[in-house]
């Protein structure tokens, strides 16, 4: 099965709780641009992330509000904040590492920051007509100048969801490709 792929970067998604604490009790995330899933934003707010080794300024925040805070960096990234997140799927909290986060009007510290799961979104047809179920691990091939097999890719199924492979930048670097190249999605034996 052949799949668009979509690069993304670093990004926070925050509570409701938390957008109130670092942006003002009244307020709401506002639309930057649309994404292709879960009727989820990139919002226009940003936000700082530190640790006692550095910071990263101009965090995007994605909306809408979560029921948790999690930051998702980058590998690369942890060469400045030297936090040594783990890997972890969207709203798994578990041993993520502890990161302060600075908005224009607060400053909270979470156990949140972790690093991207490989994932390909589907929606329940899609995953019908290709033989995938939902959490089921697969490797995605990709074909450049500099083309890898890349390992633990999770299946997402969702009614909204579009077909597509979400790597990270470090990952897209690493093949030399950039958004909207094409992998190939192969169940493992």
């Amino acid at each position: 099965m052949k799949v668009t792929v979509g690069v993304g970067t670093r990004h926070i998604c925050l509570s409701e709780a938390d957008v109130k604490l670092l942006f003002g009790p009244d307020y709401s995330l506002t639309v930057f641009r649309r994404l292709v899933h879960d009727k989820s934003f990139m919002a226009n707010e940003t936000v700082k992330l530190k640790t006692s080794m550095g910071e990263i300024p101009d965090v995007r925040v994605l909306g809408p509000a979560r029921t948790y805070t999690q930051a998702t960096i980058l590998k690369s990234d942890d060469f400045l904040l030297r936090c040594y997140p783990p890997v972890r799927d969207d709203g798994d909290l578990e041993d993520n590492t502890e990161v302060t986060i600075i908005g224009p009007l607060g400053t909270i510290t979470r156990p949140c920051a972790r690093l991207m799961m490989r994932h390909v979104h589907m929606n329940p047809k899609d995953s019908f007509k290709f033989g995938f179920y939902d959490n089921e691990i697969v490797r995605a091939k990709i074909t450049s100048d500099k083309g890898a097999y890349l390992e633990n890719v999770k299946i997402k199924i969702g009614v909204e969801s579009h077909l597509e492979l979400h790597i990270d930048v470090d990952d897209a670097n690493a093949c030399l490709i950039e958004s909207g190249a094409t992998a190939k999605i192969i169940k493992k034996k």
